[in-house]
């Protein structure tokens, strides 16, 4: 089963909302600090973090984390139960594509999922967050809140427009 959770977190943004989401994940989005910030302050990961976040089981299978990725555009799911427990990412799929001797259906998340899960707080600022990622070798981090629940996904994406949009012609 896959859960989307969708945390609006730009400026003009009042309110949060879910999309096909479990008890657990509502709990989070009301939860969700949606402050609006002005141009003077300092922006934070919260400010730019992706607000969608693919959640699997463990138990789900690769065919349908495969499929997943292809529908949705994405290149990594956050593996949850009842807490982050870990994350699949493409890089994660390609390499059990090719070492593996089993179908895609006939192996579950939790086997190729990389546990030792990084995680950040929203108060982080965006340089504090790429040099995590740089340390870590890893291109996406979910933010969570103090009891670590989810509340979004920075991604070097999120991280290269931030960069792009704030340091043009500085660097």
């Amino acid at each position: 089963m896959t859960y989307t959770l969708q945390v609006t977190t730009h400026a003009s943004a009042a309110s949060a909302r879910t999309a096909t989401t479990s008890p657990i994940v509502c709990e989070q989005i009301m939860t969700e600090d949606s402050s609006v910030r002005t141009a003077g302050d300092i922006m934070n990961v919260g400010d730019i973090m992706s607000g969608e976040v693919f959640i699997i089981s463990p138990k789900d299978n690769l065919a349908h984390v495969r499929n997943l990725f292809m529908k949705k555009e994405i290149s990594r799911v956050l593996v949850y139960e009842e807490q982050p427990l870990g994350v699949v990412s493409e890089r994660d799929l390609t390499k059990t594509f090719l070492e593996e001797r089993r179908g895609i259906d006939e192996i579950p998340a939790q086997e190729i999922m990389t546990s030792d899960i990084v995680t950040i707080t929203p108060e982080k600022t965006p340089e504090e967050t790429a040099k995590i990622m740089v340390k870590n070798k890893i291109s996406g981090i979910p933010v969570v809140d103090t009891n670590n629940k989810i509340l979004g996904i920075v991604t070097k994406t999120d991280l290269l427009r931030y960069f792009y949009e704030h340091y043009s012609g500085e660097i």
